[in-house]
């Protein structure tokens, strides 16, 4: 299999008729930290830039964190045998996938998790429920200044004593590619961990970005040009692109089924009640009866989600439940189309991209982006 190399080839400079990244320094590099860079999508006189200064590593790759603080997290921060690890590329599942897992591990019961963050700091009080954490978005060492307690749950500060003193099994969650998890000097799995992996076709994927973060729609960004980044995004996200990204964790579940369950976000919605229980049986190690299947559903309907979240944005500290938009399948077809050639464009990226053991993505109206399969010489 071809695997797209850490640096991308040098490109030919696009017409000014059309999108192109454009990459400026922004803060120089000191002894102890990266550069930061600002990145613009620019046509003509028109540009728009993305998100905050993003940190460039010596491979060109984007990093969370400063330099002392990742390195402190890569060293300190360790996983468990009896970790389960919710890991998803943005916008592909990350939500409904740990509402499953949750609710698996706490017998189903909605009303013991914390409905918009589902923290395991969790402020509504009840510590015998099991919450998620997401390490790279709140640890901090023992000493580090607390912070602020505002804001969404999972980015509040949460020290590395507190990290370890939660109960087995602990839910984590990531968006980092393999080589970037927490837990393994060396980057990759944790013997023992369980890793749900939730994927979602790059289509809806785009589109439920645009919505989502620094929100490039509220921003002013025209869909095509957040398109034209999003493809892009090897080169200023710490995720890496969604063709990466599934790249590397496709290629860790094909060698690790025994510690991967591999979920598609279009299955979950359209086959609950199967994907449910395949869940619940992964997590427990137990076979889940109807009635709890019953209760993960039902549980982790939208619908159900977004009167959660909303009603605890309205009675507490909790905040923004927009990350909860549509929950469907298929509906980027509205936004790709007043741009001809953008689908064709996304087509032929994952056709260059995803070659592989011959995975299927479904973009709605029967229509599968597969990846071809490539046999061995």
């Amino acid at each position: 299999m071809e695997v797209p190399s850490e640096e991308p080839a040098p490109k030919r400079p696009k017409p000014d008729d059309q999108w192109r990244l454009e990459r400026t320094l922004s803060v120089p590099a000191t002894s102890n930290d990266e550069a930061q860079y600002s990145f613009d999508c620019v046509k003509g006189k028109e540009r728009h830039r993305i998100g905050p200064a993003v940190r460039l590593l010596q491979d060109g790759t984007a990093a969370w964190h400063p330099r002392s603080l990742r390195e402190w997290l890569r060293t300190n921060t360790k996983l468990r045998p009896t970790d389960v690890v919710v890991a998803c590329y943005p916008k592909c599942g990350t939500t409904l996938t740990e509402q499953i897992v949750l609710l698996a591990l706490n017998g189903g019961d909605a009303a013991s998790l914390d409905p918009l963050s589902k923290n395991a700091k969790n402020y509504l009080g009840d510590e015998a429920s099991i919450g998620k954490v997401w390490p790279e978005a709140c640890l901090r060492p023992d000493d580090a200044q607390a912070g602020g307690d505002k804001g969404k749950e999972e980015f509040v500060p949460m020290t590395r004593s507190a990290f370890d003193a939660l109960p087995a099994p602990r839910v984590i969650k990531t968006h980092a590619r393999v080589r970037n998890l927490l837990g393994n000097d060396q980057g990759g799995l944790v013997e023992g961990a369980k890793y749900v992996i939730c994927t979602r076709n790059p289509f809806d994927a785009c589109v439920s970005a645009y919505y989502h973060a620094w929100h490039p729609k509220n921003s002013g960004w025209p869909f095509d040009a957040w398109a034209e980044a999003w493809l892009e995004s090897d080169q200023w996200s710490p995720n890496s692109s969604w063709f990466r990204w599934h790249t590397e964790w496709r290629d860790t579940h094909a060698s690790n089924t025994d510690q991967c369950l591999w979920l598609w976000y279009e299955d979950l919605v359209s086959n609950p009640d199967y994907w449910a229980r395949k869940v619940a049986h992964f997590v427990t190690g137990v076979e889940p009866d109807d009635e709890l299947v019953s209760k993960l559903v039902q549980g982790a309907s939208f619908e159900k989600m977004k009167a959660h979240a909303s009603r605890a944005e309205n009675s507490s500290r909790l905040n923004s439940s927009d990350h909860l938009r549509v929950g469907k399948t298929g509906t980027w077809r509205d936004h790709f189309a007043p741009y001809p050639g953008l689908e064709e464009k996304f087509r032929e990226v994952f056709r260059k991209r995803m070659a592989g053991p011959g995975l299927a993505w479904n973009v709605g109206e029967g229509d599968a982006l597969a990846t071809p399969i490539v046999l061995p010489a």
